[in-house]
């Protein structure tokens, strides 16, 4: 089930412009500013069950390379979200929410 919904999850985003680099989806918005998808997905709970959390993010490249000339963190140098958050925090119930994909196994584009 899992590779199902990673698969349904990377045509969906591939159709709105999103490039999958590692475990993020990257759309480049201009030459400084990219937006950002990752799907936490678990299946820890119940047996058979995918739940998927998305995080979504933006990365301006200006901040980034501001903080990586004044800052010698080595982890500055990998691909950074300067804004990252849980989609369920930017929705008006601001709370933590994991989606069941088991629930439409039938269809799960829906």
């Amino acid at each position: 089930m899992g590779k199902q919904v990673n698969a349904l999850l990377k045509e969906m985003c591939s159709s709105i412009g999103y490039v999958k680099k590692g475990e993020l989806f990257i759309k480049e918005i201009n030459s400084d500013t990219y937006s950002t998808v990752h799907f936490n997905l678990a299946s820890y709970q119940i047996k058979g069950h995918v739940l998927v959390a998305p995080m979504i993010g933006l990365h301006y490249e200006r901040i980034e390379q501001l903080l990586k000339d004044i800052s010698n963190y080595s982890w500055l140098k990998r691909f950074n979200k300067t804004i990252y958050e849980h989609i369920g925090y930017l929705m008006p119930n601001n709370a933590w929410v994991e989606w069941d994909f088991l629930e439409y196994e039938t269809n799960l584009e829906k």
